[in-house]
């Protein structure tokens, strides 16, 4: 069941990645972040009282895990914030073969820090995942530059491996569930911040309100996170970080055949080389 988890959230994430192109010509990512929470959040807490109400009814259980785990979801929206900034600038497809490293760093923090034994079928999730890569890899590297989009995503990799590892011990004493919308409720707040902050420094004039686009980003957002929360419960970080690799294939792929980018059909195939790795595991 954790393979289909994170696999279902990672999908979610991927496609929602993707989504973000089509608003960002109407919104600052501040205001995107903010209009996405404001429906999250209520969506959330439907879900919540409909798993065990007690979870709301007794907040004050849940204080001190909240409030220690603020600096990982902090983490984590830095890493959304360089993610969507780096596809401003260069196509979804190619931040998305960039973040794929974050995925990687999070393994070796897994080896280095806690111990973690590598898998007993690890080579051929290696071969499969090398493979993937490389077919994925093969046309978007000469796309590639150094250039501030793809360090944009490098970051945005490496804030999404810190944070995955720091909401293990969070998540695990409260519910996958009621932790999603603590981490939509800050997100809320930041968002809510930073547009005020805006407001005051620039003039947005917006000719469109694509309501319908915000409501499906919302509606990812909330299948990604629970999906995500419930494959760190039940898996240590070395298998989530392997998995995760699912999510830029998807990106790769969503952009394909949504955003009309440039992928070619063997890029495909390396997506689906690393979803079959990712379900090796």
């Amino acid at each position: 069941m954790t393979f289909l988890y994170l696999f279902f959230g990672m999908i979610c994430f991927g496609a929602s990645n993707c989504l973000w192109r089509n608003l960002q010509k109407s919104f600052s990512d501040s205001q995107l972040l903010l209009y996405r929470s404001l429906l999250t959040v209520p969506l959330l807490l439907l879900i919540c009282w409909y798993i065990d109400s007690n979870y709301l009814l007794n907040p004050i259980d849940y204080i001190s895990p909240f409030l220690s785990a603020v600096p990982w979801i902090v983490i984590s929206l830095l890493g959304l914030y360089l993610f969507i900034a780096s596809i401003r600038l260069q196509a979804s497809g190619i931040s998305a073969a960039v973040v794929l490293w974050g995925s990687l760093f999070g393994v070796m923090m897994s080896y280095f820090i806690d111990h973690t034994p590598f898998p007993s079928n690890i080579l051929s999730i290696s071969i499969l995942s090398i493979a993937g890569l490389l077919l994925i890899d093969s046309e978007l590297f000469n796309k590639i530059k150094p250039n501030k989009g793809t360090m944009l995503a490098m970051g945005a990799g490496l804030c999404w491996a810190i944070a995955s590892r720091g909401f293990k011990s969070e998540i695990t004493v409260t519910h996958p569930s009621l932790f999603a919308l603590f981490q939509e409720m800050v997100v809320l707040i930041i968002s809510l911040a930073l547009v005020f902050a805006q407001r005051k420094s620039t003039s947005l004039e917006h000719t469109s309100s694509p309501i319908k686009g915000i409501l499906i980003i919302a509606l990812l957002t909330i299948g990604g996170i629970i999906g995500s929360n419930l494959a760190i419960v039940n898996s240590n970080m070395m298998y989530f970080s392997m998995i995760s690799a699912v999510q830029p294939a998807t990106t790769v792929i969503v952009s394909r055949f949504f955003q009309k980018e440039d992928i070619s059909n063997l890029q495909i195939i390396g997506a689906i080389l690393l979803i079959t790795a990712a379900a090796l595991n």
